[in-house]
């Protein structure tokens, strides 16, 4: 008998919420986006990207540095890890080309959804909420004296009301130590190991080995893989963190939905969900039904309408040819990286002295082999160099409390205004990273 099971109690209804996934150009679906519930929204490749494709290499962005911020909320247990945000992101552009409105950047299994700036400012008019748009640093390779292009990071910011899964036929705790619970009845954080004992707690149907085996058995995908969400507990955000374990998607309002089609965003996917209406007041009923609806002041359209296609039609869109389904970002939306061509910062040399200070030595040169002429430091975190902690080549730092006790943001600058940046983190041993 399987123990971790989907809770299909309640007034459960459809077409109010979508699970919500950005598509990558280039890599074949996967998970739900490749089932037969999922709708995918695609457009025609750009003339630039055509000519990329053309060259045999791909359009990407790689994420070469970015924090991630772990939030816990959950009301039972402050320990249940509810929401991930990625913060201070840079990437790096492989071809500065005019992007599409929505460009998925992924880096070993983690996901930044970037906008563009004229997606931002669209979406800031479109009375939608539950989001937050943040500054991505980008930089363009190979090209010299390439425009680059505004990104910004949409993080979904309402709150996470999806259903848990049910315990059954067994106590919602760790077999081997008692830990509860291993699932959260209230933000759903599931413990696939025991923050307790360490010991894995479940394993699904095919890896559970029988009687002997103390793990909790999880029910087959196909029965718990439609998210359900609690009505009660939707803070009437369009967009809304889904989760952190077993499904991890996040969901938007149909009202959302129906704004990214006005301006023919892509590419994206959606699948229906499903919500618990149940003993829901007349105010929340209301705005469940508002949700359906398109909203107030949908932004202005530009280009011609997304195309809607079937899973099976997804990855034959026609390489060549075509009409671009979203015009070129303008000018407008471009802004001259002082990045480019920059200084060229060396490897640190980093000394554990005996008061536990941090000696950290860096030299940088242009283009042409001359030394930077301004090194300043950002000591604090605030990646803010209006006014700089110390200058020169060589800082000390004091230890913190984190992982990486010794931080620090390097800002250079050459004679020709051109500049580079690297943040560096080390431990007390000395060991660590720098990421330009």
């Amino acid at each position: 008998m399987d123990n971790i099971v989907v809770d299909a109690s309640g007034n459960l209804v459809s077409g109010v919420f979508f699970e919500f996934a950005a598509l990558s150009e280039d890599q074949p679906l996967v998970g739900w986006e490749a089932g037969l519930d999922a709708v995918l929204y695609k457009r025609n490749p750009t003339d630039d990207e055509l000519f990329v494709w053309k060259n045999e290499a791909y359009l990407w962005l790689d994420i070469t540095f970015g924090r991630k911020e772990l939030k816990c909320r959950c009301p039972i247990d402050d320990a249940h890890v509810t929401e991930i945000y990625w913060l201070d992101l840079a990437v790096e552009l492989l071809h500065g080309t005019h992007l599409a409105p929505f460009v998925l950047v992924n880096t070993e299994g983690s996901k930044a959804l970037l906008v563009s700036a004229a997606f931002a400012e669209q979406l800031k008019l479109s009375g939608l909420s539950g989001f937050a748009l943040d500054n991505v640093k980008v930089k363009v390779k190979p090209r010299v004296n390439e425009k680059v292009p505004r990104l910004f990071y949409l993080s979904f910011q309402g709150k996470k009301c999806r259903r848990p899964l049910l315990v059954r036929g067994a106590p919602n705790a760790c077999s081997w130590c008692g830990y509860t619970p291993i699932l959260c009845q209230r933000c759903a954080f599931a413990n696939h190991h025991c923050p307790s004992c360490g010991k894995e707690c479940m394993a699904s149907r095919g890896r559970h080995k029988g009687p002997g085996d103390r793990r909790l058995i999880v029910c087959p995908y196909e029965e718990w893989s439609t998210p359900i969400l609690e009505g009660s507990r939707w803070d009437g955000s369009d967009f809304i963190f889904g989760g952190t374990s077993f499904s991890p998607g996040d969901f938007i309002t149909k009202r959302a939905l129906l704004w990214l089609e006005s301006v023919h965003a892509a590419p994206f996917a959606v699948r229906p969900a499903l919500v618990n209406i149940e003993g829901l007041d007349e105010e929340q009923l209301a705005r469940i039904e508002a949700a359906k609806k398109a909203p107030a002041m949908p932004a202005a359209s530009s280009g011609t309408s997304a195309e809607l296609l079937s899973v099976a039609s997804f990855a034959s869109v026609a390489a060549s040819g075509g009409a671009n389904e979203w015009e070129a970002v303008a000018e407008t939306d471009f802004e001259v990286d002082p990045f480019e061509n920059g200084p060229e910062i060396m490897p640190a040399d980093v000394r554990i002295l005996d008061d536990g200070r941090a000696e950290l030595s860096v030299k940088a040169y242009d283009i042409d082999g001359h030394e930077v002429v301004l090194y300043e430091w950002d000591l604090k975190g605030r990646t803010n160099f209006e006014s700089a902690d110390a200058t020169g080549p060589v800082v000390y730092l004091s230890p913190g409390p984190d992982a990486w006790p010794y931080t620090a943001v390097l800002r250079v600058t050459d004679a020709a205004g051109r500049m580079d940046e690297s943040l560096y983190g080390f431990a007390a041993d000395g060991s660590g990273l720098g990421s330009n």
